[in-house]
């Protein structure tokens, strides 16, 4: 769920990989969750560069072996849904999260259906919704209301961040 900001910052796929999995190979020691991390950020830069939902599901299908059939993704909520630390697996909240921006048609309903997808609520929707935002955009009332929220110093950080953009 922290590797997003890799998609925003990189300008070529290889360049979000390589960062993605240093990013990961921090805190996550198993090769499938590097590849998870891969592949959120590179849902976010492939949705930053204006690619179809089509694209991005064949990228992550190709280059990094996720499957997103339907049989693939009920056997993952039912897995979720029977044990719920099975949620806290990378490759499977990764894969929820992203099969809930596909099968969405707003930056909203992509968080509605991770939230609804997952126990880990906040980790599933953080990465459907990094990835929707680039892709749907976010309403600007929805946007002030959450900067609204902010302290200070964290919107000071996001102003930062926007700017090197």
């Amino acid at each position: 769920m922290r590797v997003s900001a890799i998609g925003w910052m990189k300008d070529s796929l290889d360049e979000v990989e390589q960062y993605a999995g240093l990013s990961a190979s921090v805190s996550h020691t198993h090769p499938s969750a590097v590849a998870a991390a891969q592949a959120a950020a590179d849902a976010v830069f492939l949705a930053r560069e204006s690619s179809s939902k089509r694209h991005i599901r064949k990228y992550l299908e190709d280059k990094l072996g996720y499957a997103f059939s339907t049989g693939v993704v009920e056997d993952a909520k039912r897995r979720v849904r029977e044990d719920p630390a099975e949620a806290l697996k990378a490759d499977l909240t990764v894969l929820l999260a992203l099969d809930a921006f596909f099968s969405s048609h707003s930056f909203e309903e992509a968080i509605e259906k991770a939230i609804l997808a997952s126990p880990d609520t906040d980790t599933t929707a953080a990465i459907a919704g990094a990835v929707a935002e680039p892709y749907y955009g976010i309403r600007y009332s929805l946007r002030n209301q959450g900067l609204l929220k902010l302290p200070d110093d964290l919107k000071e950080i996001y102003q930062t961040f926007l700017s090197s953009l």
